[in-house]
């Protein structure tokens, strides 16, 4: 769950400024809707292999250092 949460949190960083050019400069309606789907799909499909690794490497550094809760070790464990 941790890794899903990352991987579209990131995605969703990485789409935000396209997403938010389209907001600023094409009038509302079916064009706009079409120019933010074709503008986030442009910014995000280039960059899947990246939010898929930063995703990974999060939920690891979470899970090692015992931030994510849920995968923490016992008490006394460490």
């Amino acid at each position: 769950m941790y890794f899903l949460a990352f991987f579209f949190g990131i995605l969703w960083l990485m789409a935000m400024p396209a997403m938010l050019d389209v907001a600023r400069n094409v009038p509302p309606g079916p064009a706009q809707r079409e120019a933010a789907r074709e503008a986030t799909a442009a910014a995000v499909r280039p960059k899947l292999p990246v939010a898929l690794g930063l995703a990974l490497l999060a939920t690891g550094l979470g899970i090692y250092t015992g931030r994510l809760p849920g995968t923490r070790p016992p008490d006394g464990a460490r």
